[in-house]
């Protein structure tokens, strides 16, 4: 798969919508697409830093430099993803633990919502 094609099935992965479904099938649909998505980026799909942040992509975020807002916004996706170590690092860098984000919800607020309890 080339890069386009990679990066083609990484945005379709992306616009998967959730909302049509409910009940326990949601968490095994949400970790096909996280499976389906670190697939991707093996297969060379590109990723921007909150994208990262979430698959748990460390080596790929320790040479970016953004500003403190985009820290914040990355670290709300690595607690929704449940990347502890992700989200340890982004703190270092100064991400707001009480940013209320997505879905106006905190960063730890996400973490809990998909069963991250180990990150409250």
């Amino acid at each position: 798969m080339n890069d386009d094609a990679a990066d083609r099935a990484a945005r379709q992965a992306a616009r998967t919508g959730l909302s049509d479904v409910r009940g326990p099938e949601v968490g095994l649909v949400r970790q096909e697409i996280v499976v389906l998505l670190a697939d991707l980026v093996e297969r060379g799909a590109r990723t921007n830093l909150w994208q990262s942040a979430a698959l748990g992509l460390l080596d790929r975020m320790q040479c970016i430099d953004a500003p403190p807002q985009e820290i914040t916004k990355a670290f709300w996706c690595a607690c929704h993803g449940g990347q502890r170590s992700t989200a340890e690092y982004l703190l270092t860098r100064g991400a707001d633990l009480n940013w209320i984000g997505y879905d106006r919800l905190t960063p730890l607020g996400a973490a809990l919502r998909q069963g991250h309890v180990d990150l409250a």
